[in-house]
């Protein structure tokens, strides 16, 4: 028996205005790979707006949203001179893994950083942030229908309503 569509993707996410920033950066990253020289730097002035506009509508710059796109900025720029130009090569996996499954490597990235954790580093708990499943996010649908989100925070920008800004300690704030 075929799956059905709805059974293989998860077109809740076309409703996501977070999503449909990271899938235009993908296709700019991919566009980029293949020789289309402006779509890098639209990329750049892509993520650098939606960055600023996250940061202001969160008045911060701890969540983890705010965090990925400044990050995420920060690879786009170095790749746009010429002694660093690969390093764009690094993005572009983790966009398309965003994307496709809704696994964001900068923000597992970022829940090692120093600024962002409360506990020692280990190297148990580098397994458990790099290899914890991602089961939302993505237009692929992982883990089934009814499989419980993730507790690693996504790259979504979304902020539930009438709730505090945490801190990037709180995985909510992503």
């Amino acid at each position: 028996m075929q799956p059905k569509t709805h059974d293989v993707f998860d077109l809740r996410v076309l409703r996501d205005p977070s999503w449909i920033q990271w899938a235009v950066v993908t296709v700019l990253l991919w566009l980029h790979a293949i020789g289309v020289h402006y779509a890098l730097a639209a990329a750049v002035v892509l993520c650098a707006g939606v960055a600023a506009a996250v940061a202001l509508r969160l008045d911060s710059m701890r969540p983890y949203a705010v965090q990925i796109r400044y990050g995420h900025l920060a690879f786009l720029v170095a790749g746009l001179l010429p002694p660093t130009a690969w390093i764009i090569y690094i993005p572009l996996p983790g966009t398309t893994a965003r994307v496709l499954t809704g696994y964001c490597p900068m923000s597992r990235l970022l829940m090692l950083m120093p600024w962002n954790r409360t506990q020692p580093l280990t190297w148990s708990r580098v397994r458990q942030v790099v290899l914890a499943p991602q089961r939302d996010g993505g237009i692929l649908r992982l883990g089934g229908g009814d499989a419980p989100a993730s507790p690693i925070p996504s790259c979504r920008m979304t902020t539930p309503p009438r709730m505090r800004i945490a801190t990037c300690t709180d995985t909510r704030c992503a």
